[in-house]
């Protein structure tokens, strides 16, 4: 007999509400490396993939990081 495992990410609360999830891994990475993200941009965190927000936070609020570090 096989078993097969399956790992989702849904960020947009359409499986499970884990939105604030999402959230706070961009709030405690980026404070990792200095950036402190203020909770009115959670909306915009929300609506954006990883790449999307490392690419915000770095030309925006100027996270100092490559993306691949950043995302992993």
């Amino acid at each position: 007999m096989t078993h097969t495992s399956y790992i989702f990410w849904d960020a947009d609360n359409t499986l499970t509400a884990n939105g604030d999830l999402h959230w706070r891994k961009h709030v405690e990475t980026a404070k990792r490396y200095g950036i402190e993200i203020d909770p009115s941009f959670q909306k915009r965190i929300y609506h954006n993939n990883g790449a999307q927000n490392w690419a915000w936070l770095k030309d925006d609020l100027g996270l100092d990081v490559e993306q691949q570090v950043y995302l992993s």
